[in-house]
């Protein structure tokens, strides 16, 4: 596939895919620089059709051909080959770091607003629990039997609520308990 490329207030082209990944890589032309394909009619970002992880894929695939060059030349004794093949080397370096610093200037708010949202969202959504249905029970233990009751409804998963003293009718006294457990 190739494409017409817009530079310098004029159509260039047509140009493979692969020239204009290199192209991009060595900084010749922008990621923002217009371009459409041969057959279409409408302009487009470079970025948009160039996929940079195999533009990257490019960058180390070239580094590590630059590095192999520079060790045949450093085993060839070629001191000024060696010299062109590590300036290659950094530069190339370089470009990887300049197109990642635009990645990140232009993607800056929202590779915030995701770090943000999964910094509060996590522990927010963790925290969040379903509404809880209880059952309650009142019951009136005499205080013969007050320490054996609440160990019972203890055992059975009852949670006391509230106690009072309370009498009844012929004077005697008991404790008045409601207790509550989840349905």
């Amino acid at each position: 596939m190739k494409y017409f490329i817009y530079q310098d207030e004029q159509e260039k082209g047509p140009y493979p895919i692969g020239e204009i990944i290199k192209s991009v890589n060595y900084g010749v032309i922008a990621p923002s620089t217009l371009a459409r394909e041969e057959s279409a009619t409408e302009w487009i970002e470079v970025s948009s059709i160039v996929d940079f992880s195999i533009a990257q894929a490019m960058r180390i695939k070239e580094n590590q051909q630059a590095q192999a060059q520079a060790e045949f030349y450093e085993r060839a004794g070629g001191q000024e080959q060696r010299a062109q093949a590590q300036a290659e080397s950094i530069r190339q370096v370089q470009q990887a770091l300049s197109d990642v610093s635009q990645w990140m200037s232009r993607n800056q708010g929202t590779v915030i607003i995701v770090m943000l949202l999964i910094v509060i969202g996590v522990p927010f959504f963790s925290q969040v629990k379903p509404a809880v249905k209880w059952e309650y029970k009142l019951e009136s233990p005499s205080d013969y039997s007050f320490t054996k009751t609440m160990n019972i409804y203890g055992e059975e998963g009852w949670e006391l609520v509230s106690a009072r003293r309370a009498s009844d009718s012929s004077s005697s006294m008991s404790y008045e308990c409601i207790f509550k457990r989840p349905k």
